[in-house]
């Protein structure tokens, strides 16, 4: 997930002991539904964080470039310096999550897969005069969408282990 961060896992007794009880050929349905619900909710948040529409290209130009690195941070929407303002929407549409498999485990990616335009490294890594933004770490970092990520991935963990009879 987000370099350094730690996450609060909000049920995370209750679902590691559930988890303690399988073997690994039961767990793998059970982890798979856990890990994809957590990486649906954070590809919703970053989708709705590279679609904002509260500012036009000219409103940011007269707030100054808000964005600009002459300002030292970011200028506008200070509690959320992940909001990337969208003029055509192609950013916010090659936003996609894919399912897969890493050593046996299961994985969740979000990034930018479907066609992305050529500036996405400038959102991204920013340039000599505008900041960067990493919407999907800073998504991820986002206290709410963590809380709403480990709540979706302890319902489908739940719910995958009734459809087995493991759990009541």
């Amino acid at each position: 997930m987000a370099r350094g961060t730690r996450f609060k896992v909000l049920g995370v007794k209750q679902l590691a002991e559930n988890m303690r009880q399988m073997t690994d050929v039961q767990s793998m349905p059970a982890a798979r539904a856990a890990i994809d619900a957590m990486g649906r909710k954070l590809l919703e948040r970053v989708k709705k964080n590279t679609s904002r529409r509260d500012y036009t290209l000219s409103q940011l130009q007269a707030m100054g470039h808000p964005y600009a690195r002459r300002h030292g941070s970011i200028q506008v929407h200070p509690t959320e310096p992940n909001v990337v303002h969208s003029q055509s929407g192609r950013l916010s549409k090659s936003v996609a999550g894919r399912s897969g498999t890493k050593l046996g485990k299961p994985t969740y990616f979000v990034g930018f897969l479907n066609k992305p335009p050529p500036y996405v490294n400038y959102v991204l890594h920013g340039t000599k005069v505008m900041l960067p933004r990493d919407p999907i770490v800073m998504s991820a970092s986002e206290p709410e969408t963590r809380k709403k990520m480990y709540r979706s991935a302890i319902r489908a963990f739940n719910k995958q282990m009734r459809a087995l009879k493991l759990m009541k």
